[in-house]
């Protein structure tokens, strides 16, 4: 996908004044809330998958923010972002479609890990589709004590303390070489994985359980 457009794209573009305006609109929706450029360039980029997506045939845009996601992770690194700022936008974009409303606690730790291993912050998250729902003129707006709810539900699950990396399960890559006589290898890293998942799905202290791991981990073995 290429990412640069031409000086005659950019005038093209500009004379769509709906689009260019909306564009525009987004990137002030998030500078009311913050002043984090890279939260700016997120506003900014965060649709670039849409062109692409495009179907003519039904008018909607499936999967933009994967095709958008893999077209930034592969031209961003020639405008000079460093790693981090590559992942902070490349992971807002990627996720910034994720509703909240009517999810699980279950479903909401599953987006709480895919926030970790994007390295997506939770408020800027919501900043962010703060401004795409308002810069929607089709969807109405939420209010402001909806989306303090959502922060809400969000920072429940997080304080819950119920790990989003296999660094903070119970049970470690070498006890489970010692406790299950295995040789280190992608083995142990797999099985960590599943047990993670495992502690995902249960929620609660109870599942990040050093003995109740140790069973788990037997069962795959």
């Amino acid at each position: 996908m290429k990412l640069y457009a031409s000086e005659d794209e950019i005038k093209l573009l500009k004379q769509q004044t709906s689009w260019y305006e909306l564009l525009q609109q987004k990137v002030d929706n998030v500078s009311k809330k913050s002043d984090d450029l890279w939260l700016r360039w997120s506003a900014l980029l965060h649709d670039i998958g849409k062109p692409e997506a495009f179907t003519p045939i039904d008018q909607k845009f499936i999967s933009h923010e994967i095709i958008g996601y893999i077209a930034l992770k592969e031209n961003l690194h020639q405008l000079t972002f460093s790693s981090d700022e590559i992942t902070k936008i490349c992971g807002l974009t990627k996720l910034h479609m994720n509703s909240i409303q009517k999810m699980t606690p279950k479903a909401i730790r599953k987006l709480l890990k895919k926030f970790n291993d994007e390295g997506v912050d939770v408020k800027d998250f919501l900043r962010l589709r703060m401004a795409d729902r308002k810069a929607n003129l089709s969807r109405e707006n939420f209010t402001i004590s909806e989306w303090k709810e959502m922060y809400k539900i969000l920072m429940t699950e997080i304080k819950s303390d119920i790990p989003m990396n296999t660094h903070k399960l119970a049970i470690q890559g070498g006890d489970l070489i010692r406790e299950l006589n295995l040789k280190p290898g992608p083995i142990i890293s797999d099985i960590q994985k599943c047990l993670l998942c495992f502690v995902i799905e249960g929620g609660g202290d109870l599942y990040n359980d050093y003995d109740l791991l140790l069973e788990v981990a037997k069962s795959f073995l």
